[in-house]
C-alpha cells in the first residue's frame, strides 16, 4: 500500500512533534476527545487542532480561540493566548467532569448556565465534597479522600 503525498505529508509532520523537545498543547482536551483501550488506557484523540509550543509554553501561530465550551481556559478566552497550561485547565475540567458526573456547564431552564468547576469548588470549600460526588459512585472513606 502506498501513501498519498499528503498522507506521507502528515505523517512527517506528526513524527516531527513526536520528536520535538517542545510541548505538544492539544487545545481539545475534553471527554469526548479521550478513548479507552480494551486495557482501559486513555488515548487522546482530535490531535488535528493541536499544536507545538514555543520556548515559554505557548503558541502564537493560531490566534482564533478553538476548543469546547467549558473546557476552556478562561485565560486564553480574555487574551487568546495559548499555553501549556491551558491544557492543564482543560483535564481538570475533565476530572471533575469524572467525578461529579455532571456536563461541564449545567444548562438549567430559566437559568443561566453554569459551569460545573465553579459549582464543585463551592461545594468543596463548604466541606460538601461528598455532596459534589456523583451520586453512582460508592461512597467509601478511600473514594471520599481521593476527591478531596
Amino acid at each position: 500500500m502506498r501513501l498519498s503525498d499528503h498522507a506521507l505529508k502528515k505523517w512527517k509532520s506528526g513524527l516531527k512533534r513526536a520528536v520535538a523537545e517542545q510541548p505538544i498543547i492539544h487545545r481539545s482536551i475534553r471527554s469526548s476527545n479521550v478513548l479507552l483501550t480494551d486495557a482501559l488506557t486513555a488515548k487522546l484523540s482530535a490531535v488535528g487542532v493541536a499544536g507545538i509550543a514555543d520556548s515559554e509554553g505557548s503558541q502564537s501561530e493560531d490566534t482564533q480561540v478553538k476548543g469546547a465550551a467549558g473546557y476552556m481556559d478562561p485565560e486564553y478566552l480574555s487574551t487568546s493566548e495559548l499555553t501549556d497550561r491551558s491544557d492543564v485547565y482543560s483535564f481538570g475540567v475533565l476530572l471533575v467532569e469524572l467525578v461529579t458526573g455532571r456536563p461541564p456547564i449545567e444548562r438549567r431552564p430559566d437559568l443561566d448556565p453554569r459551569p460545573t468547576t465553579k459549582w464543585a469548588l463551592h461545594r468543596y470549600r463548604g466541606g460538601e465534597v461528598v455532596v459534589a460526588m456523583d451520586p453512582r459512585i460508592r461512597r467509601s472513606p478511600a473514594s471520599v479522600a481521593t476527591v478531596e
